[in-house]
């Protein structure tokens, strides 16, 4: 229910988004500024939470407020640059992350049956996925890694990148990254899988939000929807 709800709260958020985007300076500016603010602030947190065993809920508190501090400090006191505000930030929210999860750590210990099922999701998620003999999950992450090195490259870049294929540069490498974490997810939750009776999906695959969303097919069309309605609007 949290998933869904920050899901429908972040799609609203986007849409609402998109009505300013003309005043940020386009759509790949705007991108710029919103992924300057919160793309370190998530990826430190998620990648905390997935593989530090540590890290806690005072850490992921801590990064985020000083994160959007941090970045509403650079941007509007000293008119820093979205790529320079990204490069200082993610060592500021390792060092926040560290600090605030020891501190929490000794201030609020985690309770016994907590830290079980901590210790449990990191012993699927460090071991059973890459002990794992899966070729086309290694194949998926080194397409993630790839995309993710050449899409911050292009963003270093942007000013030289042909308009307005930049757009579609931009699109096809986030599009590479997601399919690349896509191919992956085998790796990580092989384990589980093996785990329930055979031809028993997990939870979420009984729900109808999976049936009717949450497949591929319906996520080519969208794909396919959105390409179509970029071209349109660019060149038509």
């Amino acid at each position: 229910m949290v998933g869904r709800l920050v899901t429908l709260a972040g799609g609203l958020a986007g849409i609402i988004f998109a009505f300013f985007v003309p005043r940020l300076g386009g759509i790949i500016k705007a991108n710029f500024e919103i992924m300057s603010f919160f793309e370190p602030i998530i990826f430190v947190v998620v990648a905390a939470a997935l593989f530090w065993r540590p890290a806690n809920t005072w850490g992921a508190a801590a990064v985020i407020v000083s994160g959007v501090a941090f970045n509403t400090i650079a941007k509007f006191g000293y008119g820093m640059s979205p790529a320079d505000r990204t490069i200082y930030q993610f060592p500021i929210c390792i060092a926040v992350m560290v600090v605030a999860s020891f501190m929490g750590n000794v201030l609020a210990p985690i309770k016994a049956d907590a830290r079980e099922r901590i210790d449990r999701l990191l012993s699927r998620m460090r071991g059973a996925g890459f002990g794992a003999t899966s070729t086309s999950g290694w194949i998926g992450l080194i397409i993630a890694i790839v995309s993710l090195l050449v899409f911050v490259g292009c963003a270093f870049a942007e000013s030289m990148l042909p308009k307005p294929y930049n757009l579609f540069i931009f699109m096809g490498l986030m599009m590479s990254f997601v399919l690349g974490c896509y191919m992956m997810v085998p790796m990580f939750v092989a384990e589980e899988r093996q785990a329930l009776p055979k031809g028993q999906g997990a939870p979420i695959e009984q729900s109808w939000i999976h049936r009717v969303i949450g497949n591929g097919w319906s996520w080519l069309v969208l794909y396919i929807a959105a390409l179509v309605m970029v071209v349109i609007l660019y060149f038509f």
